[in-house]
């Protein structure tokens, strides 16, 4: 039924801008999967209260997030995404992953990359470091 509501809303978009009906129910799908998997990237500071807003700060946490995902390849709080274990566990506190249940290796690059998410997942969020400082210290690794 949603595919269907889909495809009649975006089909003048379809002829007008090249939107197809599966990309924009592709869309639909991952904007929904978002909002249950928020969750896995927020800060702390954004559990405790239901009026809390996303700021620098927290955005810097999701980015320590996010990298945990693409460099890694594994999940924060859960690597198999069990929202009722991230849940528990971050309400234990703690980082999002663990290093000793990574390969990180020798490898030099990770291990920068892995400290880079450590200091994005401070408690205090005045900890984490900028979203310039974070530019400045991925570029370096680039250049590595």
């Amino acid at each position: 039924m949603m595919l269907d509501q889909l495809e009649n809303a975006s089909s003048r978009k379809e002829e007008d801008q090249g939107y197809s009906p599966r990309w924009m129910a592709s869309l639909a799908f991952n904007s929904c999967l978002y909002r249950v998997k928020g969750t896995v990237w927020e800060s702390p500071e954004l559990w405790k209260d239901e009026t809390s807003t996303r700021t620098r700060e927290s955005d810097v946490w999701a980015f320590g997030c996010v990298a945990l995902e693409v460099q890694m390849n594994t999940l924060p709080w859960d690597p198999k995404g069990n929202l009722r274990v991230v849940m528990n566990r971050q309400i234990k506190g703690g980082y999002p992953a663990q290093k000793a249940s990574l390969n990180l290796g020798d490898d030099e690059v990770l291990q920068k990359v892995w400290g880079m998410m450590i200091d994005c997942w401070q408690l205090d969020p005045q900890e984490r470091p900028s979203l310039s400082s974070l530019a400045v210290r991925l570029q370096r690794l680039v250049e590595c």
